[in-house]
C-alpha cells in the first residue's frame, strides 16, 4: 500500500532505508503515492494510451503497450518473480541493453518489494558477481547467451541467487 514512513535522514544506501521527503511548501500535505500506485492510477485513468513503444523488430514492426497492457505485464512478471523466490529488499539484476523487458522487469521487481540492479553488458564475470552479490540478487535476467555465459561462470559464488532468466 502507498505510505510515507517517517525519517530524519536525507540519503541512504540501505535497500530498506527511508529518506525524508522534502517539499517546497512544508505546510501543504504530501500526496502518498508509490511507484506501483502511480502505474496503477495511470493505467486506470488512461488504459488505452500508449505507455511504451519499442524500436522496430526485424520485420519493421514497433511493438507497443498501452498502460493497461503494461500494468498487466508488470503484474504477471511480478508474480513470476515472487514464485521464483524474490525477497523483499533484494534485487532482480538485469544484464542487458535498454529494451521493453528491462522496463517491465524493473517495475515488476518494485511491485514485489524489491528493486532492479542494472549491470553493464561490458562488465567482466567478476564485476557482474560483485554487482549481483552487493545488490543481493535473487534473480538475474540476461539478454542473450553471451551474458548468460558470464553468469554461469559465477553462479556458484552467489548464494542468494534463485533463478537466471534469458529473455532474448
Amino acid at each position: 500500500p502507498d505510505q510515507i514512513l517517517p525519517s530524519d535522514v536525507d540519503t541512504t544506501w540501505e535497500a530498506d532505508g527511508r529518506v525524508r521527503i522534502k517539499s517546497d511548501n512544508p505546510n501543504e500535505p504530501l500526496e502518498v503515492l508509490s511507484v506501483p500506485g502511480l502505474l496503477m492510477r495511470t493505467a486506470k485513468k488512461y488504459p488505452n494510451h500508449l505507455a511504451m513503444v519499442a524500436r522496430a523488430d526485424a520485420n519493421g514492426v514497433r511493438p507497443s503497450w498501452t498502460y493497461k497492457q503494461y500494468e498487466a505485464e508488470v503484474r504477471t512478471i511480478a508474480k513470476a518473480f515472487l514464485k521464483l523466490g524474490l525477497k523483499r529488499y533484494h534485487s532482480v539484476a538485469i544484464l542487458g541493453f535498454n529494451c521493453p523487458q528491462w522496463f517491465i522487469a524493473d517495475l515488476a521487481a518494485i511491485f514485489c518489494g524489491g528493486f532492479a540492479a542494472g549491470i553493464y553488458t561490458t562488465n567482466s564475470p567478476e564485476a557482474c558477481q560483485y554487482c549481483a552479490e552487493h545488490s543481493r540478487a535473487n534473480i538475474i535476467l540476461v539478454e542473450d547467451a553471451k551474458q548468460l555465459e558470464k553468469i554461469l561462470k559465477i553462479k556458484k559464488d552467489l548464494p542468494e541467487l534463485k533463478a537466471i532468466i534469458q529473455f532474448e
